[in-house]
């Protein structure tokens, strides 16, 4: 789901969510079940309306987190 976008210069920003269910291993963690999210930032350079850099800022902790939470 993407929760807000901007474009400016050349450059083209996102915040978005991801959401499932932990229903296999991921990081050394084994299945919880639990419903989990994650948010990112992505930050895209553009030339000629083409996407030349991207720099993706995942929230990765806090997804881990969701993990250990009860």
């Amino acid at each position: 789901m993407m929760l807000g976008a901007c474009i400016e210069d050349g450059c083209d920003g996102e915040l978005s969510a991801t959401t499932g269910v932990h229903t296999g291993p991921f990081a050394g963690h084994p299945p919880t079940g639990r419903r989990v999210s994650e948010r990112a930032h992505v930050f895209y350079r553009l030339v000629d309306h083409r996407v030349v850099e991207v720099w993706p800022m995942v929230d990765r902790a806090g997804l881990l987190q969701q993990f250990a939470a009860r």
